[in-house]
């Protein structure tokens, strides 16, 4: 493994009605990428995952280990690997865990990182994350996108929750 780097995670988390796709890919500021998320087995205290990557028709690999500090603010270590290193740490995946397939698209906003997880389950929600410099930090709500509910902090629509189970809000 190499690449690696220590950091605080800040978000804010939100259900949002389903974007304008069409919208999202004519910004020149918005990125699309295909994710696959996989868990590990993991301790109580830190949650560990690879994720597989495809930007462009370009692929990476991370590895990355999360320690909650708070609702919103995590130690987040993730570190750039080979394909075969991905591969090696499948054999470690958590059996009662799915693997978590989404559509992220990331742009820039009033000075933030908003990304938008469209998930194959849902057509009329997607789920909204906004990065943050400290948790006292109030993001503006883009006009172009419907803020249904606020869930920071409700681990029920953490992505190792629907790993195990879709939250029914976010269901169609």
């Amino acid at each position: 493994m190499n690449k690696n780097s220590t950091q605080y995670e800040i978000e804010r988390k939100y259900i949002i009605r389903f974007p304008d796709i069409a919208m999202l890919k004519k910004r020149h500021d918005c990125h699309k990428a295909e994710i696959i998320q996989t868990y590990l087995v993991s301790s109580e205290s830190v949650t560990r995952r690879v994720r597989k990557t495809v930007i462009n028709k370009e692929v990476s690999y991370i590895y990355n280990e999360k320690t909650p500090l708070s609702g919103m603010t995590r130690i987040e270590k993730e570190q750039v690997i080979s394909e075969s290193e991905y591969h090696t740490l499948l054999e470690e995946a958590d059996p009662a865990l799915s693997p978590v397939r989404k559509t992220r698209f990331t742009l820039p906003y009033g000075g933030y990182r908003y990304e938008i997880d469209i998930y194959p389950f849902s057509k009329s929600k997607a789920v909204l994350e906004i990065e943050l410099p400290d948790e006292s930090s109030i993001p503006p709500k883009p006009p172009f996108l419907t803020i249904l509910k606020e869930v920071t902090g409700d681990k029920a629509f953490s992505n190792y929750a629907i790993a195990s189970m879709v939250p029914e809000a976010l269901t169609d």
